[in-house]
């Protein structure tokens, strides 16, 4: 049977079972990130859209405006 450039199935789960450890390995080196020093400012277009998203929600985050781009949207006073 001819080997075609294809990995076999045992080399093939050796390669990605030590990707999946360095991986995991790397991300407990690193620990958690750093607390971000400034909060972000967002601005949201599209209160149809735009709402859906909890942004208000996260503790680093600013919603400083809001707009929708057609006058007149239902539920807009």
């Amino acid at each position: 049977m001819e080997n075609s450039g294809l990995p076999t199935r045992r080399s093939f789960l050796q390669t990605s079972t030590l990707a999946a450890a360095g991986s995991l390995v790397g991300y407990h080196l690193l620990g958690e990130s750093e607390v971000a020093a400034k909060k972000l400012r967002v601005g949201i277009v599209g209160g149809g859209f735009g709402v859906n998203f909890q942004f208000h929600e996260h503790p680093d985050c600013i919603v400083e405006a809001v707009s929708d781009l057609r006058p007149g949207t239902p539920g807009k006073n």
